[in-house]
């Protein structure tokens, strides 16, 4: 009876681990193969799981999997990075990404794919106006189509957050200042401050001040009023004639990865599907392609001059002392 027990015992407890043990294999040892791919990104999780799900649908060889959000010691490296450009271009520098090619991206312009071949661009965020209605239709649409038209309305009321809190907004000046010229962009900067009664802290607040009436216009992401947008909304979107800042997001390999299939696979995919717009716009992510929007990408304005964090800071320091809190 008791070696009835402890055979019953030791049974139960080979179960025990044998039910742990597939669950830490299915975990950690099926993402070893080279037809599985782990892929980081800073953007949207719902975003990711759209594209994972998108392309594991789409074919049987190969599988891409999130990466853990907030992942720390002893976690799975990507295989995979959709990131912001300048942080690809940070990695290329430490020589973490892996040289490939795809020859679709031959007509992405220079500036928005690495010269080694380390990372694509895939799409990006414009900067863009939010128009109250109203003021629209005493103003007059067609006096609201550039930069330098927010300089001439008499009265104008801008919202606007304040520059040097978020990655967001400090993308915005880095790229405004690279394309206009520093003290160009200060300047001009320096002019628009007048018609700034007061900096928001949220992107939501400059969004809900041009809605409501107590802004006329909102210079904001595209990514951020996406969601908003609605057939009654009382503001509408539009978008610098003469060009706009944007974040550019790319897609790039991890150097370890190089044996990875998956991992090339699935960046293809990326690049090449037609399909990706579609996921785009019905994740409300406000991000438009690269790939098979007829762009003028010459409009598109990216940050080629702070890319060095000391540069970039005493450009930040630099709005501070000549536009925000200048007497």
């Amino acid at each position: 009876m008791a070696l009835k027990r402890l055979v019953t015992a030791c049974l139960a407890f080979i179960s025990v681990i044998c039910i742990a043990g597939c669950s830490f294999f299915d975990d950690v040892v099926h993402l070893k193969n080279n037809n599985e791919a782990i892929l980081a990104s800073d953007q949207n999780r719902m975003l990711l799981q759209a594209l994972a799900e998108e392309y594991n649908a789409s074919q049987s060889n190969y599988k891409v999997w999130l990466a853990e959000e907030n992942a720390g010691k002893g976690q799975k490296q990507p295989d995979i990075y959709l990131l912001e450009f300048s942080k690809l271009v940070n990695l290329e520098q430490q020589n973490k990404l892996l040289k490939f090619e795809i020859p679709e991206t031959a007509i992405l312009p220079e500036a928005f794919k690495s010269q080694n071949g380390c990372w694509y661009g895939v799409f990006y965020d414009p900067a863009v106006l939010l128009v109250n209605q109203n003021f629209a239709r005493r103003a007059g649409q067609e006096n609201i189509r550039t930069w330098e038209d927010l300089l001439k309305i008499r009265g104008i009321r801008i919202a606007l957050e304040n520059l040097s809190d978020t990655e967001s907004t400090r993308s915005f000046l880095y790229a405004f200042a690279s394309h206009w010229g520093e003290d160009n962009a200060l300047g001009y900067l320096r002019e628009l401050h007048k018609n700034i009664p007061q900096y928001a802290k949220f992107p939501f607040t400059s969004i809900r001040m041009a809605a409501t009436g107590d802004a006329d216009i909102a210079i904001t992401r595209s990514s951020f009023i996406f969601q908003y947008l609605e057939n009654s909304f009382p503001a509408y979107v539009a978008k610098p004639v003469e060009g706009t800042p944007v974040n550019l997001y790319g897609v790039a390999i991890a150097a370890e990865s190089g044996e990875n299939m998956a991992a090339q696979d699935f960046c293809r995919w990326l690049l090449t599907e037609k399909e990706i717009k579609r996921i785009l716009l019905q994740q409300n992510t406000g991000l438009e392609t690269l790939m098979h929007d007829k762009t003028d990408t010459q409009k598109l304005w990216l940050n080629t001059a702070y890319l060095q964090q000391e540069k970039a800071d005493k450009l930040i320091n630099k709005w501070l002392e000549t536009v925000r809190f200048e007497n």
